[in-house]
């Protein structure tokens, strides 16, 4: 017999039911009896149900009170924000100055975008003809240089300067060259338009109207944009006479320069593109058609609305219809819309009273106007 204790720990002993044995023996004896009992180890409270739920219920009193302290910060903020639009809105005077204000910046907003939008037209037209003109003038040169010399001392070489002619195509050259230099008068005269628009603006001045032929205008346009159509698509023109009415010319052929440009890439790679004038219930009307899908239905009312577009992202101005419409309308008190009757394709409609009944200028304003527009 022995009086020694011994001690076994398991420090890390799961929760769970076990039996706990031992045997002894002397020394050079026989082990005796086997001698054991059971036990259970018991979870720390908080691994119990009980402590899971008593956490499940402190986190959705935290949610609780977050949402609580949010709702109560809420509150407090939207009664700040109405004391502070109450204190403002009763001081007459600075809400009509702020009013004005924003006005006018909006505005200025709108005339630069439509400055940044339409002046990639013009200049992008004075590029794509500067490269041919230059080699047109070089070919010129080049052939005069050469008959003045064998002109000059041999005669008989007139069938070969002839054949020389025929070889550069300087018919073509002397057809093509006034029409590319037409267009890049016409794409200046576009810029300073708009530069004189924007400088009244600034002024706090209206486009003046003056007298001018509708019919040349479309024509115009419709040259300028005809020499970067691609391959497929077809520009019909159709002038219909009408008399000379008041309007802004630079501000006109924008219109007409987008609605052409919006039916070209309607139409993709093939198709036709219409242009007409005619003079109908008293007044002018100026329709652009074009044979491509047309505006969906769920859309014609939102195409009139700035930032507005169907097209890709990087692609069009996104202000065209939406100033179009400012031009005709505010402007030159006349009417633009879409024509919803057409089954196949748009076809977009500007009608101009012949005498509008204001921005009429008188004749010495008209002559203000129209000196620096002839020097363009």
């Amino acid at each position: 017999m022995t009086h020694r204790r011994y001690r076994v720990k398991y420090p890390v002993l799961p929760p769970g039911h076990y039996r706990f044995e031992v045997r002894a023996r002397g020394q050079g004896g026989a082990w005796g009896p086997l001698l054991g009992f059971d036990l259970e180890v018991h979870p720390p409270w908080w691994g119990t149900v009980w402590g899971r739920l008593l956490d499940v219920l402190l986190l959705g009193a935290g949610v609780a009170g977050m949402v609580r302290w949010r709702a109560r910060r809420l509150r407090r903020r939207n009664a700040e924000l109405e004391a502070l639009v109450l204190a403002r809105t009763t001081e007459p005077g600075w809400a009509r100055e702020r009013v004005a204000q924003t006005e006018k910046l909006s505005a200025m907003g709108q005339l630069l975008a439509r400055l940044s939008h339409e002046i990639n037209n013009p200049l992008t037209a004075i590029h794509n003809n500067l490269t041919p003109v230059s080699e047109y003038f070089e070919q010129m040169n080049e052939v005069l240089r050469r008959y003045r010399e064998w002109l000059g001392t041999r005669p008989e070489q007139a069938p070969e300067a002839e054949r020389l002619w025929r070889e550069e195509d300087l018919d073509f050259v002397l057809e093509d060259l006034p029409e590319a230099l037409d267009s890049m008068r016409s794409a200046s005269e576009g810029i300073r338009s708009i530069q004189a628009d924007l400088r009244a603006f600034l002024r706090g001045e209206r486009p003046q109207l003056i007298p001018d032929d509708l019919d040349e205008v479309v024509r115009d346009t419709a040259e300028l944009v005809r020499r970067t159509l691609p391959a497929g698509v077809r520009l019909k023109v159709e002038c219909g006479g009408v008399p000379r009415l008041l309007l802004h010319r630079g501000q006109l052929g924008q219109v007409l320069h987008n609605l052409v440009r919006n039916a070209v890439d309607a139409v993709g790679a093939e198709g036709e593109v219409r242009v007409q004038t005619a003079v109908r219930e008293g007044g002018v009307e100026l329709r652009v058609a074009d044979s491509g899908p047309g505006v969906p239905v769920e859309l014609r009312k939102r195409i009139f609305e700035p930032f507005f577009t169907t097209k890709d992202v990087g692609q069009g101005s996104r202000l065209g219809l939406a100033i179009c419409r400012q031009i005709i309308e505010e402007n030159h008190g006349g009417v633009f819309e879409l024509d919803e009757r057409v089954e196949r394709g748009a076809c977009f409609v500007v009608r101009l009273p012949l005498t509008p009944a204001r921005n009429e200028p008188s004749e010495k304003h008209s002559s203000a106007v129209t000196h620096p527009t002839a020097g363009a």
